[in-house]
């Protein structure tokens, strides 16, 4: 397993979650409704923490979200791949030019209209919310739930994003 270098060139779609019978398939899930990306893709990256590795794909099933790689051929083999996440080339995901990635959030100041909230350190995928780690102005961490009818306004070039006021977010 080798360690990343490639924080701005991939894009975590999904997750393994577990095995899946005795022949090394696994079951997994995307964190986006679109997923025709995966259709042309033999090769993933698979992350865990700062483990890295890239998988041949030997089978993939996402109407089951059952998936196989090539030389991975019983439970056991597999199994160490649980809670991997799933990268794929942004390059590789067929989008529009005005098309926004969670990750591209990352690094940018975030205000709730003029006020200033924090610095985006993160963001985190669940299966009914997308939320935002951010740092406040106090030093103290919280969650921000985004969503885009939440962004007022997104300047990547500046790192800025503008979301409107949930009131009483940061005094949880």
């Amino acid at each position: 397993m080798n360690k990343p270098n490639f924080p701005d060139k991939y894009i975590s779609i999904g997750k393994i979650t577990k095995p899946h019978g005795l022949k090394g398939f696994c079951k997994f899930i995307l964190f986006n409704d679109s997923s025709e990306s995966l259709y042309d893709i033999d090769m993933l990256k698979i992350k865990k923490e700062e483990l890295v590795e890239d998988l041949k794909v030997e089978n993939l099933d996402l109407s089951s979200l059952l998936i196989k790689f090539f030389d991975i051929n019983d439970r056991s083999s597999i199994e160490k791949y649980r809670d991997f996440e799933i990268l794929v080339l942004k390059s590789d995901i067929k989008s529009n030019q005005d098309d926004l990635f969670l990750v591209d959030l990352v690094g940018c100041e975030l205000y709730f209209d003029d006020d200033k909230v924090g610095f985006i350190l993160d963001t985190l995928s669940y299966s009914g919310n997308d939320l935002l780690k951010v740092v406040d102005n106090k030093g103290k961490e919280c969650l921000i739930p985004i969503r885009k009818e939440l962004i007022k306004f997104f300047d990547i070039e500046g790192r800025k994003l503008v979301m409107y006021v949930i009131e009483g977010i940061l005094d949880i």
